[in-house]
């Protein structure tokens, strides 16, 4: 299962990728440190117009360091903020209109890319994980099965806690089962019939 995990990270578009995404954290850097500079600037109308893109630094500074797809969703309010007719002739006085839509392109790019990997990356495995999984439930049922004859034999402490906590992974396991397959007003009866037929499929 690690291997085929692993088959994900090894996708061909994860490298464009992670161009893109250097590629946007760069124009958001320059975007952000023109603005700061200008502040400063001693060119009245550009510091002007740099006061007046403040708001950009306040609430959108740093989101290069965020994960990456709230980057992108930050990205597209920055950008939907900077339409505002408001601040059009302040980043044009910067020149920071062309900034924007070089950013736009290339977070477009960069959602479309992971939207694709992420659509196609199941089907594109070139591990079949199916025989994998059948393997690791035939190992849990030989395990699971010495530790509950261990524990009614000879019962520790420890014995007795490996069975909790194995029966609290157990739970967890059904409803995380059951909330993937829409199954979270089911009774357990009912659980047990759908995965015969899951697994009859």
């Amino acid at each position: 299962m690690i291997d085929a995990n692993g088959q994900l990270k090894k996708d061909p578009n994860s490298e464009e990728i992670n161009k893109l995404d250097q590629e946007r954290d760069q124009l958001l850097t320059y975007f952000f440190t023109k603005i700061a500079a200008e502040m400063r600037s001693p060119d009245q109308a550009l510091e002007a117009a740099a006061t007046a893109l403040g708001d950009f630094l306040v609430v959108y500074r740093g989101i290069q360091g965020k994960a990456n797809r709230q980057e992108t969703q930050l990205i597209k309010s920055l950008l939907l903020d900077a339409e505002q007719a408001k601040y059009t002739p302040h980043l044009q006085a910067l020149k920071l209109n062309v900034v924007l839509a070089k950013l736009k392109t290339v977070n477009e790019s960069y959602e479309n890319l992971l939207d694709t990997r992420t659509n196609e990356g199941q089907a594109t495995l070139m591990i079949v994980t199916k025989p994998l999984r059948k393997e690791l439930d035939e190992h849990y049922e030989t395990l699971s099965t010495k530790l509950f004859a261990v524990n009614v034999a000879s019962p520790t402490p420890e014995s007795e806690k490996a069975i909790a906590d194995l029966n609290r992974l157990i739970k967890a396991t059904k409803l995380a089962w059951r909330q993937r397959n829409g199954l979270v007003h089911l009774h357990p009866e009912d659980l047990e019939d759908e995965k015969e037929n899951e697994s009859e499929g």
